[in-house]
């Protein structure tokens, strides 16, 4: 499946430097596999970094290359050769010893790669009705939830509120129908698919949480409404996930899902249960 990188406005990303956009389009466009070229691609950036902070160059800020990674990540759908080779060349970048910047910043904490998702974390269905939106919205926003769901694990997991936001969206807010929530819950299960076990193991935690963090993790209006004493790290919580989705999918015509959706509820119901299991 061909893949149009074309659409990445180089001059809002970039500050007017694609030297490292076009190192990272040039490898993914190679006919060598997967791994070869997330080697590549990390040589690239240490080389980007290291020749940036050895000049006056603004543009070398570490955010930069997270702009890109991520810019590319979203025009990238899942499951595609070059995801495999993003997400292989940012584990990479994990495993780089020393700093990543001054301030004794660790390659393994991938710094500020948090704050530009942040930055980038507006999901189309939830977002005002400025203007209709458009399939290449909704992929380009399950494209970004896969690629971050996939650099997730129980080493590294510094944003449990994107998995919790996506999944209270689908699964404990108003439902929405048609697209919308095809997208919605497309995403829910990636998240649940690609790292349930880190999200079951935060939910067996029953921390006490801060106010702030309470607030950010906090219920959707159908769980609060029915269990006011759901915490928000919860199995309680978990449990109720499950019971939606079994809920939703038997709503399948009204929801307008499709047997596809369908069958991805029934995978993601599977895959929490062998989750479960891993935990007796």
């Amino acid at each position: 499946m061909e893949v149009d990188l074309s659409s990445i406005d180089i001059l809002e990303t970039l500050d007017d430097d694609p030297t490292l956009l076009n190192a990272i389009t040039a490898t993914l466009q190679s006919p060598q596999d997967s791994e070869t070229k997330a080697r590549q691609v990390t040589d690239s950036i240490l080389l980007y970094c290291a020749e940036a902070y050895s000049s006056t160059r603004l543009s070398g800020d570490l955010t930069q290359v997270w702009w890109i990674l991520t810019d590319i990540a979203c025009l990238v759908p899942p499951n595609h050769p070059w995801q495999d080779t993003l997400v292989e060349a940012v584990r990479l970048l994990r495993t780089q010893g020393g700093e990543a910047t001054a301030g004794h910043r660790l390659w393994s904490d991938l710094p500020d790669l948090s704050l530009i998702l942040r930055d980038k974390w507006y999901d189309p269905t939830t977002e005002p009705a400025l203007r209709e939106i458009t399939p290449e919205d909704l992929s380009k926003w399950q494209n970004l939830n896969s690629f971050t769901a996939r650099l997730t694990d129980k080493h590294f997991s510094p944003w449990l509120n994107f998995p919790i936001w996506e999944i209270r969206n689908a699964l404990e807010d108003a439902p929405a129908s048609g697209a919308a929530m095809r997208c919605r819950l497309w995403v829910a299960c990636e998240w649940i698919l690609r790292c349930g076990d880190v999200l079951f193991d935060s939910m067996c935690t029953r921390e006490e949480l801060d106010e702030n963090s309470a607030r950010v993790l906090s219920l959707g209006q159908l769980s609060a409404i029915e269990d006011t004493d759901i915490a928000p790290l919860s199995v309680e919580r978990w449990a109720f996930w499950k019971k939606r989705l079994v809920e939703i999918g038997a709503g399948r015509g009204e929801l307008q899902l499709g047997d596809s959706m369908c069958g991805r509820i029934l995978d993601t119901l599977q895959h929490m249960a062998n989750v479960e299991k891993g935990y007796e």
